[in-house]
């Protein structure tokens, strides 16, 4: 459903090629907000449309229309709402624009010139692929109207959709809506539209919202995952008129660029204070007057934009009593033609115009103003001196409002018909028209009067004898009118008509009559033997004519119909001569009377058949809206009883389309009388009369739906308002979409071919309405001589798969070639077609590389063999040539090779290569002629020399277990291997151990290795790829650091370590220095000392004697000036005994000299001590090797001179407990 019909503008996705940020995809405007395509899902950008109006009408007032610009008022803040719908778990990367608008787009704005852009698209369909395994997702710029569609494919899990929407003030999910939430008001989208697609044919399945915890999803019960399903969500727009007095609404119109147009009537603003919205610049700003004792009213106008979202004019019509809408058009020009009845007296009438003057009675009016509603082009009365314009008669007055119906519509040359009533009888007719005088009571007149109201160009009645009433018309091709409406009247049928008589009381009637007035060229009842009317008609594009109507009986049915038993609204379908029911159908809830009024109706150039009605609780003769035909994709499934019924029907009514309550939920939403319409595309403008208390206690109510940024989302009047709504039912034939399924490439209708290459391409396209396609493919010419398989038109019905096939070869290398693909669908009501354009782009062969190996041998000094391994597989391989440059510096051709396979060249004509330089080379040519890169050159002299430069061993350390040998990178260009050689440094050769094929493996670990015992030495030696061997490198071996506890016992003992180590082989400039590093067992390292290359021992005396463990290692540093390297010895580790001394006597007299028992301890971590008297009771004891005893015990004094037993124990870092004894003598 949409409020917003279409603009001359569309909306569409432009794309993102750096200008944005880079989180979006594409980004689209539509109604003054912004929709943002991104890699979680899309967003909402939503403004204060008030504030907008505010800064705009400051700019435009201080800077377009004054003579001095001032600044533009700054202090207005423009507040924005973000809403972010995250589509959980989906993968957004692939994204398609496929439908792409002809315009494109430049940005250049800042300096930053990454953010610039040019030649961007627009495209008004983006498709993901899918997002969930099997799910496709597509999102849809139709007319002025967002949409996005989850299309699931064979195979989809329906559970995997899972959306999150972040940001809003409020979401609530039912079944049939997402109602969300903003700052600046509420906004919905209905329950999902949901098909399935078989064979190219859809088959609506029923489809809900549900909630699952945080997430939003869909769910359906009949959903196998076995055919497409499309999911295909709309969002909504209504308004009410703004209108702070009682407001009644009564008709409806639109223009070419989807305007609204309300028509209805506003009261007194004494009765109700508070006004009509009417606009500045408007034809009339203020009321009129009204009948005293009456409903005091004028006409209300207004014109809405085609979003609803702006009151482009407002404005009251009328005199100094009551006046009422009856039906509105537009014309061409955009001007709107009212017609209506009025009691004034003193309507504003125009210079010019047929009658300026009341004649007596209610009055016809007819009033054309221009384009922008701020005068009249023409205003004209017509009638008798009885009431004219008013079905005035209680037989043909079935509905509440019935007085108010009749229609006026236009022909090609702008001249205005108009089908109503009258009861008088002196009604303008004019001479020659098929019934001058009237028949009855009250007749129906038809009349026709010029573009400007000026000349009245025939007017007729069309009755009998007894009341009789017409409600509407419609004109064919040539110009014949057709009216219908209701009679008690006989004898009005004529010959060979359909029905010539009356069946019932009251039956509907329908005539055709010639473009001139003169003739009742055929007529004929429809009916049941009970009260029957017809209310409007329409003409399809073969002048067959359509009736809607109602019924008190059972209308038969006629053809394939669909039906609902016992209804008692019908639709007949007759041939232009009213001869045949073609097609007749009855739909409703099977009660005994009619469930709905009709106000709007439409026949597309399809054949498609559009109703809009409402219907009561009170008012009516039926007993409430209940019951109706309601289809799964409903916009509202449920009624209070008081609301509108939409429907829509296939062609020739064979199945309903679209059926659908509309309504508030706590007031009974009506139309007071009129007539509102359908476009030609299917969207309804429907006015409507909503919102009214049912009784003085309740307050002022906003129950009818509308939408957010609508014009007026609440109702300001105390009672009713002149609501509106535009909803758009059935797609109109949408575009085909070119899709491309055989590639997807990050270029969009891009394929990036090689030579030699089949390509075999399949293009689909599709039509959403499946109508029969027409695909024409044009080549380029010089691309047509080398396809192999083609065809330039394809046909079929909704889906078309171009195919063709061509082979690409060197004649083609680098060429670029577009190939355009026109689609255009026999849709209705008009073919659309699509343009998309393939580009092939052809790239040339890859150049190839030569063989890896290339190797050169001494046969004897005037002969040399050149050999090399096959060249790398390739299809594109055309021959190999080597060449070989002479001393003087010639280049000869040696050999050319048509295969790939390896080979081998004897060069004889050599002299002395062992001094005079000769080079080879060879170099791959492919199919196309393109040569590769040469291989790396072969010098003689060079190779006799050095064949294989030798590389350097930088280091060699201890790691852990192991040694890690380190040399540098080899600079082989036809490396082959590295050789790893080792042997200890006091026995014996070196010798062969492994080999190492990575050039860049330059640090070989050694674990077959003894570090603490055993100094090794390596050597490297460089193989290339013919096996030749490099010299051997310098030498390196490790270093072995060994070592010894030492201690000297006596009155000052001292504990040292002796340190030695092996001289490290290997620099070239030698050892600078080395290093001793020492370490404890916490891990913390200390440098002890640093020695000259000299110095292969030391001796350690500095110890801590309260830590008796520790690690050595020495690091060997490069003199200045080379490799700047090192090499790290073994790590040992030393330990030192512990020891503990105890005195054996204490003088504890006082005199501060060994008064206290006390000991002496080196490298102890675990002690204990304990002392006894002589009978054996411990007088001491401790764990703290610090402490000592005073000799007290137990009372604190000192005992008397005695002798004490004193046992020790203690362990070291030998992890040993050691025990001592000994006796302990105090004297006092």
């Amino acid at each position: 459903m949409a409020f917003a019909t279409l603009a001359t503008a569309q909306i569409g996705f432009i794309e993102n090629k750096g200008q944005f940020d880079d989180n979006i995809s594409y980004q689209a405007d539509y109604n003054s907000h912004s929709i943002f395509l991104d890699k979680d899902g899309f967003s909402i950008l939503l403004h204060d449309e008030k504030k907008w109006g505010e800064i705009v009408t400051d700019f435009h007032d201080n800077q377009m229309h004054s003579h001095n610009p001032t600044e533009v008022n700054d202090s207005v803040t423009l507040n924005y709402h973000f809403i972010k719908y995250k589509l959980i778990g989906a993968n957004l990367a692939n994204h398609t624009g496929t439908v792409s608008t002809p315009e494109y787009y430049n940005y250049f704005i800042g300096n930053d010139q990454s953010k610039w852009a040019s030649n961007v698209a627009k495209h008004t369909k983006v498709v993901y692929r899918n997002i969930y395994p099997f799910i496709d997702l597509e999102y849809e710029a139709i007319d002025e109207r967002f949409k996005y569609n989850f299309i699931l494919n064979p195979g989809a899990d329906i559970y995997d959709i899972k959306i999150d929407i972040d940001g809003a003030e409020e979401v609530r999910v039912t079944s049939e809506r997402i109602y969300v939430r903003s700052r600046f008001g509420e906004f919905s989208e209905v329950m999902p539209i949901s098909y399935e697609v078989r064979n190219n044919s859809r088959t609506q399945i029923r489809m809900s919202y549900v909630k699952r915890g945080k997430y939003i999803g869909f769910e359906t019960p009949i959903f196998k995952g076995k055919v497409k399903t499309v999911i295909d969500p709309e969002l909504i727009f209504s308004t009410y008129s703004g209108s702070s007095v009682d407001n009644f609404g009564f008709t409806a119109t639109y223009d070419d660029e989807g305007h609204l147009y309300a028509g209805g009537i506003a009261t007194s603003p004494t009765k109700f204070p508070g006004s009509y919205p009417a606009t500045g610049g408007a034809f009339d700003l203020t009321f009129n007057g009204g009948e005293i004792g009456t409903f005091a009213c004028d006409i209300s106008l207004s014109k809405y934009s085609s979003d609803g979202s702006t009151l482009i004019y407002a404005t009251y019509l009328g005199g100094n009593a009551n006046d009422y809408p009856h039906s509105l058009i537009v014309d061409e020009n955009n001007n709107l033609i009212v017609f209506g009845t009025t009691s004034s007296v003193n309507y504003p009438t125009t210079n010019l115009a047929y009658d300026r003057s009341s004649n007596g009675g209610t009055e016809i009016i007819l009033t054309k103003f221009n384009a922008n509603g701020s005068g009249l082009l023409g205003s004209t009365f017509i009638g008798g001196s009885g009431n004219d314009g008013i079905n005035d008669n209680g037989s043909t007055r079935y509905f509440y409002a019935d007085d108010y119906r009749g229609e006026v519509n236009l022909d090609s040359f702008g001249n205005i018909y108009v089908a109503t009533s009258s009861t008088s009888w002196n009604f303008p007719t004019t001479t020659g028209a098929f019934q001058e005088n009237r028949g009855g009571l009250q007749d129906g007149v038809v009349f026709s009067l010029n573009s400007t109201l000026t000349t009245m160009r025939w007017s007729t009645f069309f009755g009998g004898s007894r009341n009789d009433a017409l409600y509407s018309v419609d004109l064919s091709p040539t110009g014949e009118v057709y009216v219908a409406g209701g009679t008690r009247s006989d004898q009005l049928a004529t010959d060979g008509s359909f029905r010539s008589s009356p069946v019932g009381n009251v039956d509907g009637y329908i005539g055709k009559i010639s473009n001139d007035g003169s003739s009742l060229l055929a007529s004929t009842y429809f009916g049941t033997t009970s009260y029957d009317q017809i209310l409007l008609l329409e003409l399809d594009a073969a002048s067959n004519v359509y009736v809607v109507g109602h019924s008190e009986g059972n209308v038969p049915t006629k053809g394939s119909v669909y039906s609902n038993p016992n209804g008692k609204q019908f639709i007949a379908k007759f041939d232009p001569d009213l001869k045949n029911n073609l097609v007749s159908t009855v739909y409703g809830s099977g009660g005994n009377s009619p469930d709905i009024t009709i106000n709007a109706f439409l026949v597309d150039e399809c054949g498609k058949v559009y109703v809009s009605g409402w219907g009561t609780n009170s008012e009516n003769p039926g007993a409430g809206l209940r019951n109706m035909p309601i289809t799964d994709d409903a916009f509202q499934k449920q009624t209070d009883g008081q609301d509108f019924h939409l429907c829509v029907f296939e062609e020739n009514m064979s199945s309903i389309i679209f059926a659908s309550y509309f309504g508030g939920n706590l007031t009974g939403d009506h139309v007071d009388g009129g007539t509102s319409r359908f476009d030609k595309r299917g969207i309804v403008y429907q006015s409507v009369c909503s919102s009214c208390p049912q009784n003085s206690f309740q307050s002022r109510i906003s129950d009818f739906p509308t939408t957010s940024g609508a014009f007026s989302e609440n109702n300001p009047s105390p009672r009713c308002s002149n609501a509106s709504f535009k909803m758009a039912f059935v797609p109109y034939n949408e575009k085909p979409d070119l899709s491309p399924i055989t590639f997807n490439t990050d270029v969009a209708d891009t394929v990036t071919v090689t030579i030699l290459d089949t390509f075999e391409f399949n293009y689909t396209i599709t039509d959403p309405d499946n109508d029969s396609l027409t695909v024409t493919i044009t080549y380029p010419d010089e691309l047509i001589r080398d396809l192999i398989d083609y065809q330039n038109v394809y046909k079929d019905e909704g889906s078309v798969t171009a195919f063709f096939r061509m082979f690409f070869t060197c004649k083609n290398a680098g060429d670029t070639f577009r190939i355009e693909v026109l689609a255009k669908d026999d849709g209705c009501p008009f073919s659309t077609d699509s343009t998309s354009f393939i580009t092939i782009i052809v790239n040339p062969p890859p150049v190839l590389d030569p063989p890896d190996v290339l190797c050169l041998n001494f046969i004897n000094d005037s002969k040399l063999r050149i050999d090399w391994e096959p060249t790398p597989s390739s299809e594109y391989f055309y021959r190999m040539m080597l060449y070989k440059i002479d001393p003087d510096g010639n280049r000869i051709l040696l050999k050319t090779s048509y295969n790939q396979l390896a080979g081998s060249y004897t060069d004889s004509d050599v002299i002395n290569p062992r001094e005079r330089d000769y080079t080879y080379y060879l170099v791959v040519e492919n199919i196309c002629n393109y040569l590769g890169p040469q291989s790396y050159n072969l010098s003689s002299v060079k190779e006799s020399e050095v064949p294989v430069e030798a590389t350097y061993l930088k280091t060699t350390t201890v790691v852990g277990k192991n040694i890690n040998v380190v040399f540098l990178k080899s600079t082989e260009d036809d490396f082959g291997h590295y050789e790893i050689y080792r042997g200890s440094r006091d026995k014996g050769p070196l010798r062969y151990i492994t080999s190492v094929f990575d050039i860049n493996d330059t640090i070989y670990v050694d674990s077959l290795v003894d570090v603490n015992s055993t100094s090794y030495c390596y050597k490297i030696r460089v193989a290339d790829a013919c096996g030749h061997l490099s010299l051997l490198s310098n030498i390196g071996c490790s270093i072995v650091i060994r070592g010894e506890a030492l201690n000297e016992k006596g009155v000052n003992p001292r504990f040292k370590f002796d340190l030695g180590w092996d001289e490290y082989i290997n620099w070239n400039g030698g050892v600078d220095e080395y290093e001793l590093i020492r370490s404890v067992d916490t891990g913390s390292l200390r440098s002890l000392v640093r020695l000259p290359s000299s110095s292969l021992d030391y001796r350690d005396a500095n110890l801590d004697y309260d830590w008796g463990g520790y690690w050595y290692s020495v690091i060997a540093y490069e003199s200045e000036g080379s490799l700047d390297a090192s090499s790290r010895s073994n790590d040992i580790y030393l330990i030192q005994p512990p020891l503990v001394f105890v005195p054996n006597a204490v003088t504890a007299n006082g005199d501060n000299l060994n008064d206290s028992f006390g000991w002496s301890d080196v490298f102890v971590r675990e002690f204990e001590m304990r002392v006894y008297n002589r009978w054996g009771e411990k007088v001491f004891e401790t764990q703290d090797k610090n402490k000592k005893w005073a000799g007290d015990y137990k009372d604190g004094d000192l005992k008397y001179s005695n002798v004490y037993f004193w046992i020790v124990t203690y362990k070291g870092w030998d992890n040993y407990f050691h025990t001592d004894k000994g006796t302990l003598t105090i004297v006092k």
